[in-house]
């Protein structure tokens, strides 16, 4: 089992990301009236087509799911419990009050 220190590390990595480098993943965030400013990216997938998957957290209205598959788009709001199997980075997000000093 993982460590949920290493989960925070890859968060805090990926949130800031998203923050001051990802251009394209912050775009389909704030397309979708999620703000950078309380918004964690708690999971980045990329496979060699291209194809995206990312699992957002915002604190105001919670996960999101986005999934890009050739041409087919997808963003919808989700459950922990719905994908924390595929995702156990969403473990973290009962600590990211603290988010600042991890």
């Amino acid at each position: 089992m993982v460590s949920i220190d290493l989960y925070k590390q890859e968060v805090k990595e990926l949130t800031e990301l998203l923050r001051n480098e990802w251009d394209d993943v912050r775009s389909v965030a704030e397309q979708n009236d999620l703000s950078p400013t309380n918004t964690f990216l708690l999971s980045f997938i990329e496979d060699e087509d291209e194809n995206e998957t990312c699992l957002f957290f915002n604190t105001e209205k919670g996960l999101y799911l986005y999934e890009k598959n050739e041409d087919k788009i997808s963003f919808k709001k989700v459950e922990s419990s719905d994908v924390e199997k595929d995702f156990p980075q969403v473990k973290v997000v009962e600590d990211l009050e603290n988010f600042d000093s991890w």
